[in-house]
Order: C-alpha cells, then sequence, then structure tokens
C-alpha cells in the first residue's frame, strides 16, 4: 500500500518475488538505503521484513535480484505517528465554570499504546501552583484545598516512543468568599414635625467578581437594585416608627451577604395655646403646650413669658406630655391700647430631641376706666329717676351724678384702679372698661351722690 500511515512504530513488510528463472536474492530499502537482504532464493515466494521506526516518514521498495541482474519494484510512502490521543471525558468540570468550591477535577481518555506517563498541571495568575504524575493506569485526580483565585487546568501524556500530547487548558475560578459589605452611612433615627421624610444613604461592596447590589425595607419588601454599588440611595418613609433596612451584594458565584440597619422615625407634634388672650393686668393667664410622640420618653418643659423662664411639670401619657402654667399678669404688661407679649415653650424629650416652639404674642390691657366714650365693656350703668313722677329726671335741670370707684383684682388685690368723675347734666350715665378684657372676677366698690333741681342732694354707698 502506498502512502501508509501507522500508529505503530513497528512494521511488517510483505511483497512477493518471481522470476522466469530463479530468485537469487530480495532486498528492502528504506530512503533509497539497502536495510536488509533475504538470499532464500524462493521463486514466487513472500518475503516478508519486520522493521521498528521512529515516528516520521518514509520510503522504502524491494529490490529482486537474478543472474541477469536486479530489478526495484515503485517505491511507496510510509507514515510513523505514535502521537498519543488524549481528551477530557466525564467527570471533568465543564470549561469556564466559576467555582464555590476549594477543589478542582479532571478525567481523560488517552491511547493506550506505548503508554508511559499522564501529569495534571494547575496553574494560578502566577503560574503553576500543583501538579501529579500518574505511570499506572490513573486517569482522574482532583485537586483540592485550594485557596481563591483563576485556575488553568490541563493534562500531559508521554509515550515510551517518545511522543507527548495535551489537552485542551480549561480555565476555572474559584471564589468562595462572599462580597464585603461596609456598614450603612448615614442611616439614623430621624425627627420630623411633618411626614413624609427622607433617609439619603449608601454603602459600598467589595468582591473581584462584584455583580449586583441590592436593598428593601421594612415597607416595602421588593428589592431595589442599583445601578452602582456605592450610589447615594433615597428612601422616602411616608410613615413614622421603627425602620429597618436590609442591604445586599452578590458576586457572579452566586454568593451574598446582607446586612440589616435599624432606626427610628420620631414624628413629633405639639400644640400650644393661652387663654384668656387678651388679658388685663391682674388676670391669672394659662399657657398650656402639648407634645405628643408615640411612646414618648420623660419630657420637661419651660414656659419663656416676656422673657422671663418658668419650669413646668408635666403630665404624661402613653404618647402624650401636657404641660401648664398659670400666671397671675403683673401690672406693667398692659397699656390702654393692648400691648402684645412675647412668650414660648422650649421642651426636651429625653435622647431624641430638643426643640423651641414658634413665638406667640398675648395682648394685655392696663386696667383702666372712662366714661364709655373710649371703652365700650360697661360694668356700671346708672340711671337718675325721680321717684315721686316714676320719670328720669329732667337732664337739663340740672341732673348731676357723682362717681367715686375702686376696682380690684380678685386674684391680685396689688392691682387695683380708682376712677372718680361727675356727670352733669346727665341723667343715664355709664363707666367702662376697654372691651375684652373682663376674664377674671374684680371687686368693685363705689359711692354714688346725686341731686337735681329741685331735689336734695343724696349718696348712694
Amino acid at each position: 500500500m502506498d502512502t501508509y500511515n501507522s500508529t505503530s512504530s513497528t512494521i511488517i513488510f510483505n511483497g512477493t518475488a518471481s522470476d522466469d528463472t530463479a530468485v537469487i536474492n530480495v532486498s528492502l530499502y528504506l530512503n533509497g538505503v539497502l536495510n536488509e537482504t533475504n538470499s532464500s532464493g524462493l521463486n514466487n515466494s513472500n518475503y516478508i521484513f519486520t522493521k521498528t521506526f521512529t515516528d516520521g516518514n518514509y520510503n522504502w521498495t524491494y529490490e529482486t535480484c537474478d543472474i541477469n541482474g536486479c530489478t526495484k519494484a515503485t517505491v511507496r510512502s510510509l507514515n510513523i505517528d505514535t502521537t498519543p490521543m488524549i481528551e477530557f471525558v466525564a467527570p471533568t468540570i465543564t470549561n469556564n465554570t466559576n467555582l464555590t468550591t476549594t477543589s478542582i477535577y479532571g478525567t481523560v481518555d488517552i491511547t493506550e499504546t506505548y503508554f508511559d506517563n499522564l501529569t495534571f498541571y494547575l496553574y494560578n495568575s502566577t503560574g503553576l501552583y500543583d501538579s501529579q504524575l500518574y505511570e499506572d493506569a490513573t486517569r482522574f485526580h482532583n485537586f483540592t484545598g485550594l485557596p481563591d483565585n483563576d485556575y488553568y487546568f490541563n493534562v500531559s501524556i508521554w509515550t515510551t516512543t517518545g511522543q507527548s500530547n495535551n489537552t485542551e487548558t480549561r480555565e476555572y475560578n474559584i471564589d468562595t468568599t462572599s462580597p464585603l459589605i461596609s456598614p450603612a452611612n448615614n442611616l439614623t433615627d430621624l425627627v420630623t414635625f411633618t411626614m413624609p421624610i427622607q433617609s439619603i444613604w449608601n454603602y459600598t461592596a467589595t468582591d473581584p467578581h462584584i455583580d449586583t447590589c441590592y436593598f428593601n425595607n421594612s415597607d416595602n419588601a421588593t428589592y431595589q437594585i442599583l445601578t452602582a454599588c456605592n450610589n447615594s440611595i433615597t428612601t422616602s418613609w411616608v410613615t413614622s416608627g421603627s425602620k429597618t433596612i436590609q442591604f445586599c451584594a452578590n458576586d457572579t458565584n452566586g454568593l451574598e451577604t446582607c446586612n440589616t440597619t435599624s432606626f427610628t422615625i420620631h414624628e413629633i407634634n405639639h400644640s400650644q395655646s393661652d387663654t384668656p388672650d387678651p388679658a388685663v393686668e391682674g388676670d391669672d393667664a394659662t399657657f398650656s403646650l402639648n407634645v405628643n410622640l408615640t411612646n414618648i420618653p420623660s419630657t420637661t418643659a419651660k414656659l419663656i413669658l416676656n422673657g422671663t423662664s418658668y419650669s413646668v411639670t408635666g403630665t404624661a401619657t402613653t404618647n402624650a406630655y401636657v404641660f401648664s402654667k398659670t400666671i397671675n399678669i403683673p401690672n406693667t404688661f398692659g397699656n390702654i391700647t393692648g400691648k402684645n407679649q412675647n412668650w414660648f415653650w422650649n421642651y426636651t424629650i429625653a435622647g431624641i430631641r430638643n426643640q423651641t416652639t414658634a413665638t406667640q404674642t398675648i395682648t394685655v390691657y392696663e386696667l383702666d376706666i372712662d366714661d364709655c366714650s373710649s371703652y365700650g365693656e360697661v360694668i356700671l350703668n346708672l340711671s337718675l329717676f325721680d321717684e315721686e313722677g316714676s320719670s328720669y329726671v329732667n337732664e337739663t335741670a340740672g341732673a348731676n351724678i357723682e362717681v367715686d370707684l375702686v376696682l380690684t383684682s380678685a386674684t391680685n388685690s396689688s392691682i387695683s384702679l380708682t376712677y372718680n368723675h361727675t356727670f352733669e347734666n346727665d341723667n343715664n350715665p355709664a363707666i367702662c372698661l376697654p372691651v375684652g378684657v373682663l376674664n377674671s372676677t374684680y371687686n368693685i366698690d363705689f359711692t354714688i351722690g346725686f341731686d337735681s333741681t329741685d331735689h336734695v342732694w343724696e349718696f348712694f354707698i
């Protein structure tokens, strides 16, 4: 056979020699060089030569000689290739696999002819990491206890003919470490007087094979995926109370790390009032503060009125504190037209908030009296009446009324007002205070003197 390819290094050459007289000898030529001669002289017989070769390309032919000379047959070609076959077979880890275990293993199928040895090689990012030689029938190897890294795996075979071959090189990544997550930045308790409110926060995640960062919270269980793991995050809250945010990162191997942060949103509501307003010097005015917060802790408060601070003890419920302070208005606070005095509260919710309320005003009047020419709150209305005629005394007939009056606060006797006035030609006079100032109890003492033409001067006490 011409152009014969063989994976065996031993070749049996077979040729038939015939001659019309007699064969003297038959010779084998390899690459044009006499290799061996058979001088048995058999005619019409097969001449067989067995030879062992190294790998390579050869040409060969037979030469037959008789008494008349020698004749060569057609030159033929021969290729010897004992390179072994080797390939990965199951069980072997699929190429380009991300691993979360610490081992890499493989099995090979080989050409067993001329087998000498196998070597399993494992490389990482810095070079050869480990290898294992087998000179027996072992065709499987498992590299174990491997640290995280990128790995490259192949197997080489050698034959007794000096030939070798390799498998493909397979690539693996071992990642047994979950991503590292930082604590959440700026997730702290919030204090607000209105809802909704926002938390603006962020966290970072690191991993050689980071994939995705995502989070959810106690108000919304749906995971929100970040476009980048260190992005600033704005989370809106529509209700107050205890909140929890879970924030996570995973890598391309599916390893995940999650952390949680819990905090509280304190929604505070407060209201304040004063009564009466307007007030009069000498009146008792009550100032009130209500502070509302779910599960409110110990709370203290001070009232600041016209620059003076008053400590106030509050009354507590589960979700509120109530403060009330009654103050007798000093006689320097008002004027006849009504003077505004500033007041506000400062309160402290233990461990949560110190807050000053908005400044309010209370209008304070100075206690004053007139003949109702300027003021409109009547406190004394008089009529000069003729008992005999059962009629009003004629004002133009010299009707005169003299009033001596003392008005004293029932709660603060140091505050009083004396009023003296004579009404001439008036049979129906009245005495007035500024409208709206009578918000507490006053004592009134007065003496009235009156006369008219043809009537005697009389007194009423």
